[in-house]
């Protein structure tokens, strides 16, 4: 029970996320924002899939995979478009 409820707040974090990357595909160009708590929270995000697997939270670690992925592909993006202004 509470790794479905974990894996629900997961699960909407992650979509939440993948706004994220949609934006910033769409602005192309990163302004305001620092790296540093993203990349925070891609660590822990790749933790958490370790950590959850080892508990057997299997809906978790799914639900982990999604918000792992988004933080990682925004973070490569923002890499990307650093220092570029259209």
């Amino acid at each position: 029970m509470l790794d479905t409820i974990n894996a629900l707040f997961e699960s909407g974090g992650a979509v939440l996320l993948w706004l994220n990357v949609r934006r910033l595909l769409r602005d192309k160009c990163l302004r305001g924002v620092s790296l540093v708590p993203v990349l925070w929270y891609t660590s822990w995000g790749a933790w958490n899939l370790v950590y959850y697997y080892g508990l057997g939270q299997l809906y978790s670690w799914a639900a982990g995979i999604g918000v792992f992925l988004a933080n990682a592909v925004w973070v490569g993006l923002a890499l990307y478009y650093r220092g570029r202004h259209e």
